[in-house]
């Protein structure tokens, strides 16, 4: 089956975020996904006409009693007679929200959506709040763009920033940086490994993030950065250097069983 994504924004918006609502369309039919919205006006119709002009299917949800008043860029009309309270059917009809600009409508929808565990998009709207996992993070919802991706390819695994590096970890048997990356979740359910090209792909990847790694490992241990706690009872992450539990500054290794006497600054 295919993604649903919704759209939602105002009904009368500026020229800027109509370019926007229908570059966002454009985007959604190109990748195969059904846009659904609220079948009017603006940034509706916006983005139902990017949709549609890149070949993809519109689905409106009506608040009134008429197909008649969908925008003529609408495949699927859905009419509801429910006015504002078709948000909720909206909402409940997709896999993400994408939220251009907005008032209080779209707001309701936004807050529908988080309520109910839709992910939700931000674009030129409102300041969405942040959601802590807990690894003591904020938790936003993330799109993976790579020409090795899976198509259509959604998830509710948690992942952390360190993910990225993670996978490079699990895919070179490499030991982890830090005790983070040693506890994350790789991003392999998003990535089709069987891409002849993936392994030189995650290579590049692999040779500026062990740069960059290296950076951070050195200045942020010095900082104080590496905040997470050593490897306690029922943990067992990678071998590697970790920040040393009794010295914030100093890092300390864990080879797998227990720590070492090796220690670096």
């Amino acid at each position: 089956m295919a993604l649903h994504i919704g759209v939602v924004g105002e009904g009368v918006c500026s020229r800027a975020t109509t370019r926007s609502a229908e570059r966002v369309g454009a985007a959604i039919a190109r990748t195969g996904a059904v846009l659904l919205c609220g079948g009017r006006t603006g940034v509706m119709e916006a983005a139902s006409r990017g949709a549609a002009r890149a070949g993809g299917t519109v689905v409106g949800v009506l608040p009134g009693f008429s197909r008649r008043d969908a925008n003529r860029w609408v495949t699927i009309p859905i009419v509801t007679g429910m006015d504002q309270a078709r948000n909720v059917v909206l909402v409940r009809s997709c896999d993400a929200v994408i939220a251009v600009g907005g008032s209080y409508g779209t707001l309701s929808e936004i807050a529908l959506a988080l309520k109910l565990g839709v992910p939700v998009v931000g674009y030129g709207t409102q300041e969405l709040p942040l959601f802590y996992s807990a690894h003591g993070g904020p938790r936003v919802p993330a799109v993976v763009a790579s020409p090795y991706s899976k198509p259509n390819a959604v998830t509710d695994v948690l992942h952390d920033h360190t993910s990225i590096l993670a996978t490079i970890e699990a895919k070179w048997n490499l030991p982890a940086c830090t005790y983070r990356d040693a506890n994350a979740t790789t991003l392999m359910d998003f990535l089709d490994t069987s891409h002849a090209r993936l392994g030189a792909y995650l290579g590049l990847i692999g040779g500026l993030a062990t740069l960059v790694g290296g950076l951070v490992l050195a200045g942020g241990a010095r900082a104080g950065a590496l905040l997470r706690p050593p490897p306690g009872a029922g943990q067992s992450p990678r071998p590697g250097w970790y920040p040393d539990p009794r010295r914030q500054a100093r890092l300390r290794y864990w080879d797998g069983a227990g720590w070492s006497e090796q220690t670096r600054d």
